[in-house]
C-alpha cells in the first residue's frame, strides 16, 4: 500500500476500499501500476460521497461496477512515519461478477488471495504502513471468519 507522489502530506487521507470475496472466501486484490498490491479502491476527492467514490474507483480499477454495502464493514487507520502520512480506510463489502472485471490503465494485474496472504500484503514487514488496530482480527470480524 503506497501513495503516489502527487498526494500531499495531510493529517488523514480518507480512502474507500472494496472487500470482494470469491466463492471460496479469497479476497480480490489489485496491483496498481507502481503502487503494489491492495484491495480495490482509493482516496476520495474533496467533498465526494464515499459510496460514489467507491463506484468511481471500481470503474477505474476493475472496469466494472458492483453492489456496494450501504455502510462500511470496517473503519481503520494506517500511518506511514517515513512519509508523515495517515490514511483512514472505509472498507465496504462489494458484490460483483468476477467475470465482468476488465483490464484498465490503472491496474497491472488482479487476483483473489487467501485471507492470510492478503493481510501480509497490506500490513507485512515489507510495508511502511502501520495499522492503529489489529487489522487481521478486525478484518476477520468484518468477514465473519472464526477468530
Amino acid at each position: 500500500m503506497k501513495l503516489g507522489p502527487d498526494i500531499p502530506n495531510s493529517y488523514y487521507r480518507v480512502s474507500v476500499r472494496a472487500i470482494i470475496t470469491s466463492d471460496t472466501g479469497e479476497i480480490l486484490m489489485v496491483n496498481e501500476k507502481g503502487l503494489g498490491w491492495s484491495t480495490p479502491g482509493g482516496g476520495l476527492d474533496w467533498g465526494e460521497d464515499p459510496i460514489e467514490g467507491l463506484h468511481r474507483e471500481l470503474r477505474e480499477e476493475l472496469g466494472c461496477d458492483g453492489e456496494v454495502s450501504p455502510l462500511p464493514v470496517l473503519v481503520t487507520s494506517f500511518r506511514n512515519e517515513k512519509a508523515n502520512q495517515h490514511l483512514l480506510w472505509l472498507m465496504y463489502r462489494v458484490m460483483l461478477d468476477a467475470n465482468s472485471i476488465k483490464a484498465t490503465e490503472h491496474v497491472a494485474d488482479h487476483c483473489f488471495m487467501p485471507y492470510e496472504e492478503h493481510v501480509r500484503s497490506e500490513t507485512g514487514s515489507d510495508s511502511d504502513w502501520i495499522c492503529a488496530t489489529n487489522y487481521a482480527e478486525d478484518l476477520k470480524r468484518a468477514l465473519n471468519l472464526p477468530c
